[in-house]
């Protein structure tokens, strides 16, 4: 097809029925752009159109595909090899167009693990070097000694970035100022630049027997409760023992029974977080077993801040309601379900219309958050509302009051800022 033909003849018949670029675009359902752009040539009109157009124009669609007035057969016949011709362009174009991103993509594959290949090429490189190196220092020390290794030497090894060979020396028997030994100890940073010097109390040696002591026992014996891991820091030159929570019992239990060495030191695998900073508990005395039994749930309430876990407020069909206290959780660094389980509630009745507090919140449909901006208040719908607004989730914004949600809070004195008191299995 020849569009920039066809464009022309769109124009003129547009002319002689004294219609506006706009007044047809109107018509057509269209902008004013596109009808520019078929004047044009620049485009074809689409499929759906093409009927439409004819019929304002007062044409056949063969007359619009040809550019020019003949209903001949023999024009019938040339507007459907154009169409053909075109259609086989067209997928010629795509053809060239899939090609074209096909190798894109298969480049920017290549050049993606080129450059992963080049960095790990880099480093099996280097970290070759470091090993030649640490051959050489090695052996340095068993030539300077007769075969055996000095007293002050305890052991090297390569860093995991393959940047770092480190050498490790017995800090009790470093060599004294001015002796031969501190001499043949300085050699060492001429073999290589990138050599770093670790001073240790102990060499590795005498980490591994009170490593392996440990592990004997803990293989031996019901594990220790609490007990995270534990492992050997050679850098530091120490064995860290991990407990969910540190305290004076543990670790005199742990050198009563397992080991008691100037080499173990204990560390909380967690941060003890307060989350007294965060938000104030319900007291204990409120809060009862949870209802077994109740209507449908209309709406769930609560803050929409989650660095705790906070109260929540259900209000049920019947006219009551239920505020969750409490929650089922595992001590911090224990293996904990994941779902949120409340396990105590207070209850009460209300009289209130609710769909009030739902029509001055912000249906969440219409919103996207993110962690550092969480709506002061999150309202989820139960099945009935959930059908009624095709809604999941309203929300209050944060800096924004909803006056009826502040008054049913006040009228049943329930405050939604305290947060859930954990209860640990």
């Amino acid at each position: 097809m020849n569009q920039e033909k066809i464009g022309k003849f769109i124009s003129c018949l547009r002319k002689e029925k004294n219609l506006t670029q706009e007044q047809l675009a109107e018509k057509m359902g269209v902008s004013i752009n596109a009808v520019s752009k078929w004047e044009r040539g620049l485009s074809f009109p689409d499929v759906s159109l093409l009927k439409k157009i004819c019929e304002e124009l007062g044409i056949s669609i063969e007359e619009l595909i040809n550019g020019e007035r003949d209903k001949s057969d023999v024009a019938k016949e040339k507007a459907i090899i154009s169409v053909v011709k075109s259609k086989d362009k067209m997928r010629r174009k795509l053809k060239y167009v899939i090609i074209f991103f096909i190798t894109l993509i298969f480049a920017l594959i290549f050049f993606f693990y080129k450059n992963k290949e080049d960095e790990l090429s880099k480093y099996y490189e280097r970290n070759y070097q470091m090993t030649f190196v640490s051959r050489n220092v090695d052996a340095f020390f068993k030539y300077r000694y007769d075969g055996a290794y000095p007293e002050y030497y305890g052991g090297m090894y390569i860093s995991d970035d393959a940047y770092n060979l480190i050498v490790q020396i017995v800090k009790d028997k470093i060599p004294e100022e001015g002796t031969i030994d501190l001499y043949y100890y300085n050699e060492l940073f001429t073999v290589d630049k990138s050599i770093k010097i670790q001073y240790v109390k102990n060499s590795y040696n005498d980490l591994e027997k009170v490593y392996n002591k440990i592990n004997e026992y803990l293989l031996s014996h019901e594990p220790l409760e609490d007990l995270n891991s534990v492992s050997i820091d050679i850098l530091k030159n120490r064995i860290v023992v991990n407990y969910v929570l540190v305290n004076d019992e543990k670790i005199k239990e742990f050198k009563d029974k397992v080991v008691n060495s100037e080499l173990v030191v204990f560390e909380p695998a967690l941060d003890n977080i307060d989350i007294e900073d965060k938000c104030v508990n319900y007291p204990d005395d409120i809060g009862s077993d949870i209802l077994e039994h109740h209507s449908d749930a209309l709406i769930s309430i609560h803050v929409g801040n989650k660095s705790y876990v906070p109260v929540s407020l259900t209000l049920y069909d019947d006219g009551t309601y239920e505020l969750f206290t409490s929650y089922l959780t595992c001590k911090p660094g224990r293996v904990c379900t994941s779902i949120l389980k409340y396990s105590k509630s207070v209850k009460g009745t209300y009289n209130y219309d609710i769909e009030k507090i739902l029509k001055a919140s912000t249906n969440a449909n219409d919103k996207s958050y993110s962690m550092d901006n969480l709506p002061k208040y999150e309202i989820y719908l139960g099945e009935k509302y959930m059908k009624k607004y095709d809604s999941l989730m309203f929300t209050v914004e944060k800096g924004k009051k909803n006056k009826y949600l502040d008054e049913f809070l006040e009228l049943i004195n329930v405050d939604l800022s305290k947060c859930a008191k954990p209860e640990y299995k």
